[in-house]
């Protein structure tokens, strides 16, 4: 038991769990090049830097923006931040609506997944009509199928802590203990 003045901050954390949300997919774009514009060096300026190509129409990813927005929201809703970056402790008593939030978001996650790769050769070919007098610097820049399947991740963790000395429960005391408990009152 870990006590500063008398309080037992473990009750606290057995109230609740921390969670970190992990999401990526691919962005569909890639750097952009001087020789896909045309140009060498000597055109441009070391002041200069050159930005991304979009290999796919930004409205193609825009669902999965939207899901993790979405994601977010509801953790930000439901929960307090917490000093470990992108660290959120989650009280007992939400626990479960939000990880049920968070599984339908996943699925949802899971099918745009399975959208965007059920279409990636159509997306392709779109792009390269649309495009066409970049043809070859598109060609050369999509990746294989299989290498953009494994660029989606849609997970979270629940764990959670326990101050090991008297030192670590004042820290915690100081910069998330008393602020928590004042939310959780204000609630």
């Amino acid at each position: 038991m870990t006590t500063t003045n008398g309080n037992d901050f473990s009750l606290l954390f057995r109230d609740g769990a921390f969670l970190d949300l992990q999401v990526s997919y691919w962005r569909g774009h890639t750097r952009l090049e001087l020789e896909d514009l045309g140009l060498d060096s000597a055109q441009v300026p070391d002041i200069f830097t050159l930005g991304q190509k979009r290999l796919v129409p930004k409205e193609v990813l825009d669902g999965f923006r939207a899901v993790e927005a979405g994601a977010r929201a509801a953790i930000g809703r439901s929960s307090l931040n917490f000093p470990i970056p992108g660290t959120h402790f989650v009280p007992k008593r939400v626990r479960e609506d939000l990880e049920n939030t968070l599984e339908q978001a996943k699925i949802r996650f899971a099918s745009l997944k399975m959208d965007l790769l059920d279409r990636y050769e159509a997306i392709q070919a779109e792009m390269l009509v649309a495009y066409p007098d970049h043809r070859e610097a598109l060609i050369q820049a999509f990746p294989a199928k299989a290498e953009v399947a494994g660029r989606f991740k849609f997970t979270w963790l629940m764990f959670t802590l326990m101050p090991q000395a008297e030192s670590d429960a004042k820290n915690l005391l100081a910069e998330f203990v008393t602020p928590t408990v004042t939310g959780l009152r204000e609630e």
